[in-house]
């Protein structure tokens, strides 16, 4: 039942059956419904068939199933993935290939395997009941925007872990969606009505999907249905998989650069009119021809050497990229020329070091790596940067600052700002990360610790801090740190929503102050310590919803203050020490979260 008002059944059967009654089991794809009118707050999700079973079901209809029509099958098995409707559908068809007379082979269940889609949504009598659920399910989708997002998240590969932030922006740089909102709420639509699954893992511990799958069948049905509009063009095995047409959004899995060069010789695989190229454990091909390019994810891609990096950085038109985890080293200035890009994804890669025209280009919200900044030196780009940062910038998610000693112990007291005029004047952010590099310099962590709160809080210096005689380097670091951070987070006019910082190995005392971020409704802390504040304290954070606390070294009693986060909706804690260490609290099952 895919609607709620179809659920009110229960007033037409008695309200107490007795022992003799009937059990009445209605089900739904759609969770808010079934979250609306289940018995107390119990949901039964209904789990796919396993391999054995899947079998046994496949083959039911066929008397006899060589060794080599079973070799043949296992495709089939693979994209059905245990779901029994598809299951039934295929075994129907190959008995009836069988009851014509012809003689079932390899080739033919290989072929029923490779081309499934085509066969669920053609007019093969066998498929029709697959046929009917999957349109049904399509119908109900609300709106032309949520059915674009189904039809484009065939881009991945089987049972790939898709990130529904990328996601999103993904969509949004296509121009699939016109507003990033709507995004989010196609993509929670599709989730909501079974057709996107959360992953199990950020499904049971946080009310937000971080990342979700596609389910092979579903896949199967998304691919037709982007074939039929034109909207996304496959390489798969270096075999071309494209319905006529212009190609504008090109998605390659495990292909060879060879194969991809012989298709690029046939007259049909024109990439002059590509708006998005995406690609999948495969090697990369030329792409410069492709002008009008809008999307660039190339994650996980080898061989970017400087005339690659050169030529994608000549696509004027872009608007996302990604080269996470790929080989490149750099960044060139040239990037300046981007004017519409939206995401730069540098993760995992040896790019150490930004150039400042990145954060001056004007339509960036997402930036990810781990990297410094080359910023100005001088008092007039020291301003043109700040006037920008205040009224152009849209940088909303900052992640992978870099803050090192050379930048605390620069020659100008603006490069020794610089990394805190970012967090200050950068009008929209609201999501930031710093890395903590590790060097003598950080002996005295303490100062740095406390500037941070005190910036946090109310801007107000430092105080001294009374232990041991420092070295003069020690003290003029302290004192850059006070002075950069009470001009960046304390003062900013719009208040942070998340903040995630990464120690290494340096000693420090942040947790004993964590409550001055009041505003902040995520935290994630790495390799830090102290003590955790007192219960008034914490209850003052009612914005905080998420606390990670990674490698802190508190013990389980320690962390029963947390309990007074009275807002808090996920905890997450992971420590290095052996063992578990936390069953050796009695009162952990009594936390009330």
């Amino acid at each position: 039942m895919p609607k709620g008002s179809e659920w009110r059944i229960h007033d037409i059967f008695p309200s107490d059956m007795g022992s003799d009654g009937s059990r009445i089991v209605v089900t739904t794809s759609v969770h808010s419904v079934a979250a609306s009118y289940s018995s107390g707050n119990h949901l039964f999700t209904m789990r796919s068939l396993d391999k054995t079973t899947s079998e046994n079901l496949l083959w039911k209809n066929i008397l006899e199933a060589s060794p080599a029509i079973r070799n043949g099958s296992e495709t089939i098995l693979q994209k059905c993935d245990g779901l029994p409707l598809a299951l039934n559908g295929v075994s129907d068809y190959l008995s009836s290939k069988g009851v014509r007379g012809s003689l079932l082979t390899e080739s033919c269940c290989e072929e029923v395997g490779k081309h499934l889609g085509k066969f669920m949504t053609g007019n093969e009598r066998a498929f029709g009941k697959m046929r009917r659920a999957l349109i049904r399910c399509y119908d109900c989708l609300p709106n032309y925007d949520v059915k674009s997002c189904l039809a484009y998240t065939c881009i991945f590969p089987t049972r790939h872990q898709i990130n529904v932030m990328q996601l999103a922006r993904k969509l949004f740089a296509e121009g699939l969606v016109q507003e990033n909102i709507a995004v989010h709420d196609c993509l929670s639509t599709l989730i909501d009505m079974s057709m996107l699954e959360p992953t199990p893992l950020r499904s049971s511990l946080s009310n937000t999907t971080k990342r979700c799958e596609l389910h092979n069948v579903m896949r199967e049905f998304a691919i037709q249905k982007a074939l039929s509009r034109h909207l996304v063009t496959f390489v798969t095995r270096d075999e071309l998989l494209h319905e006529g047409g212009r190609i504008r959004r090109l998605s390659v899995h495990h292909s060879s650069k060879a194969g991809c060069e012989a298709l690029a010789k046939q007259k049909q695989f024109s990439l002059s009119s590509l708006r998005s190229f995406t690609t999948f454990n495969s090697e990369l091909f030329d792409f410069k021809s492709s002008n009008l390019l809008r999307v660039l994810d190339l994650e996980g891609c080898k061989g970017l050497d400087d005339g690659v990096v050169k030529d994608i950085f000549n696509l004027v038109f872009l608007r996302f990229i990604c080269l996470r985890n790929t080989d490149i080293t750099r960044i060139p200035k040239r990037v300046r020329k981007l004017l519409h890009l939206e995401t730069l994804d540098v993760r995992e890669t040896q790019v150490n070091t930004l150039p400042l025209e990145v954060i001056m280009l004007p339509e960036l919200g997402s930036l990810f790596g781990m990297f410094e900044l080359q910023l100005p030196t001088d008092t007039a780009g020291m301003q043109k940067l700040v006037k920008f940062l205040k009224d152009d910038s849209k940088l909303h998610a900052f992640g992978g600052l870099v803050i090192t000693k050379a930048q605390l112990q620069g020659s100008s007291m603006a490069e020794k700002q610089a990394f805190a005029i970012i967090i200050k004047e950068a009008k929209s952010l609201r999501k930031v990360k710093f890395w903590y590099k590790a060097s003598a310099v950080f002996q005295r962590k303490k100062v740095w610790v406390k500037s941070l709160f005190d910036a946090a809080a109310s801007a107000s210096q430092p105080q001294d801090d009374a232990a041991a005689p420092r070295s003069q380097d020690s003290e003029a670091t302290d004192s850059v740190l006070a002075a950069s951070l009470t001009s960046s987070i304390g003062k900013r006019t719009v208040e942070l929503r998340s903040l995630s910082i990464d120690f290494g190995v340096l000693e420090n005392e942040f947790l004993g102050s964590i409550e001055v971020l009041v505003s902040l409704k995520s935290i994630k802390l790495r390799q830090t310590s102290g003590t955790l504040p007192d219960p008034a304290k914490l209850r003052v954070m009612r914005s905080l919803i998420k606390l990670h606390l990674v490698s802190t070294g508190l013990t389980s009693e320690q962390l029963e203050v947390l309990q007074h986060l009275e807002c808090l909706e996920l905890f997450r804690i992971k420590e290095d020490r052996p063992g578990f260490w936390w069953k050796y609290c009695n009162t952990w099952n009594a936390w009330n979260f």
